[in-house]
């Protein structure tokens, strides 16, 4: 299955489902995240960029600076994520892992990325069942 979606899309449906995120393409393969936490807190940015590419996960290294990075450290900013999307702190990168998105768990894990690029106006991405 190929999927392309506009960014402004996307922005349309999170805001649609109250998450609080919006998402802003930056170039190839990279991303801003921004995150409202609502209760008069400030936002939180984050730039993510694909560092890799396999069937079983896609890596994103994250920056934060300012306050945003002083809301990481304080909030438990990553309890929001779904189950699917693995945080190393140390490392300061995110995955998703298709096979433990709990969305995909219809496929009984065998559900694989094929392509996931991202472009300044949309994201691309490639399912396979197997």
């Amino acid at each position: 299955m190929d999927v392309s979606i506009k960014l402004y899309d996307l922005n349309k449906f999170l805001e649609a489902a109250n998450t609080g995120i919006k998402l802003r393409g930056l170039g190839e393969n990279t991303f801003e995240l921004t995150y409202n936490p609502g209760a008069l807190l400030p936002n939180v940015t984050m730039k993510l960029r694909k560092c890799g590419f396999d069937k079983n996960y896609v890596p994103f290294r994250y920056e934060v600076a300012g306050a945003s990075s002083f809301m990481l450290s304080a909030v438990n900013f990553f309890s929001f994520l779904p189950d699917g999307i693995v945080i190393d702190k140390a490392a300061k990168t995110i995955a998703i892992v298709p096979t433990k998105l709990k969305l995909l768990s219809s496929f009984g894990g065998r559900c694989y990325f094929r392509y996931f690029n991202i472009h300044y106006d949309r994201i691309e991405l490639a399912l396979q069942v197997v």
